[in-house]
């Protein structure tokens, strides 16, 4: 399921479709929120840029990534088809909840909590007798919600 990991070069070759996500620009104290909607890339230039992305494509059931980091982009996509979002397994992916910052919170009131989910892959550690241990292999942002998912 590792293989599911695949480097962007450039924002322009990020895949033009709809996405729930944000993204935060350096000259701006709050990000852009996406909903459903697409966004031009080709816009982006050298200032301001983006510090940090994530998007999440329902409809194409992947997630990208977006960070700056000493002038350079590092971005990924994440292809989540074939995974049972509803039910992950939990020997493999664990879920995530946090609190949306309030800037998105208070762009859309139903993004109160940012959902990501973590994958980890069996590797042979040196540290442990060369046995297999779980390993944090990559994070794929799913979108927000209103409320934590299965809190009661």
């Amino acid at each position: 399921m590792n293989n599911r990991f695949m480097p962007i070069d450039k924002l322009s070759d990020i895949p033009k479709k709809k996405y729930t996500g944000y993204l935060w620009k350096s000259n701006s104290p709050t990000p852009d929120v996406l909903n459903a909607s697409t966004y031009d890339f080709s816009n982006i230039e050298e200032n301001p840029f983006i510090i940090e992305g994530y998007l999440y494509s329902e409809s194409e059931n992947f997630s990208i990534s977006i960070k700056q980091i000493d002038g350079q982009y590092f971005i990924s996509k994440i292809d989540l088809a074939e995974i049972d979002l509803k039910n992950p397994p939990k020997d493999e992916i664990t879920p995530h909840c946090y609190l949306s910052d309030p800037a998105i919170f208070k762009k859309n009131n139903d993004f109160k909590y940012i959902k990501f989910i973590e994958f980890w892959e069996e590797k042979e550690d040196n540290l442990c007798e060369n046995m297999k241990v779980l390993k944090p292999a990559w994070i794929a942002f799913l979108g927000f919600c209103k409320e934590v998912p299965n809190a009661k």
